[in-house]
């Protein structure tokens, strides 16, 4: 029965400005989950670097006390200027055998990957060799077995293998600056060759000489796009450091 002058509703119904509320706590609260979901993943991309970087590094120390000094870190094609991102610590740590042919000396990993002449090795690497190596195979010393995500390969002819980091970067532009006002896209390892190879992220290494952090020993470190943050994961700084403003 309806009495004059009020309006009933039936037992359970919402108003509108119930239902109102109610999407916008469910709004609030689905932007929260993406948001913890979403860092919860950066946190996952920034430790699988940090695990890979403890691999490395132990193979580097191995190296070094097998051979009595760290690997030697790669040089532009002049001599003059430390190359961090062409690096030769995949052919150093696995090792490499040499021989004979009609193009001169001819250096492979234990590993797999191209056969690199001594003009290769002075293109990509500035150096005119690599110091682990073997006249046969079966000599080589190597200090690290790698799995096809820890292995990138630049270029075509010759392939030239490099250690590459877990995490790859994005195929579209990084947005975002860092702290110094620089756009965060100036910091992809690998540029202008194909969407292929931009996207691949080597771990960048200076050795003893050449080391601005670790002077008695090396630099390593890789860069870590995730979720919307560029990390630097190295081993200079006990945590990732995040370079954007």
């Amino acid at each position: 029965m309806k009495r004059a002058g009020f309006e009933t509703r039936p037992p359970g119904a919402f108003t509108l400005i119930e239902l109102l509320v109610v999407i916008a706590i469910i709004g609030i609260l689905a932007g929260l989950i993406v948001g913890v979901s979403g860092v919860a993943s950066s946190r996952k991309k920034v430790a699988s670097v940090q695990s890979a970087m403890r691999k490395v590094e132990t193979a580097i120390e191995s190296y070094k006390a097998s051979l009595g000094y760290y690997p030697p870190g790669a040089l532009t094609p002049d001599g003059l200027a430390a190359n961090t991102v062409t690096n030769q610590l995949y052919y150093e740590l696995t090792g490499t055998w040499f021989g004979q042919s009609d193009r001169g000396i001819v250096y492979r990993s234990g590993q797999g990957g191209g056969a690199l002449r001594q003009l290769d090795c002075r293109r990509f690497f500035g150096v005119d060799g690599f110091q682990n190596q073997a006249p046969r195979r079966d000599g080589i010393r190597s200090f690290i077995e790698l799995n096809d995500r820890e292995v990138a390969t630049l270029g075509g002819a010759p392939q030239v293998s490099v250690l590459a980091a877990p995490v790859t970067w994005p195929a579209t532009p990084v947005p975002g600056r860092d702290q110094a006002g620089r756009e965060l896209e100036t910091y992809r390892p690998v540029r202008g060759a194909s969407d292929r190879l931009e996207i691949v992220n080597p771990w960048q290494y200076l050795s003893t000489r050449q080391a601005v952090h670790n002077k008695r020993s090396f630099d390593l470190w890789a860069l870590v796009p995730a979720g919307g943050q560029l990390y630097r994961v190295d081993n200079w700084n006990r945590e990732p450091k995040a370079l954007n403003q």
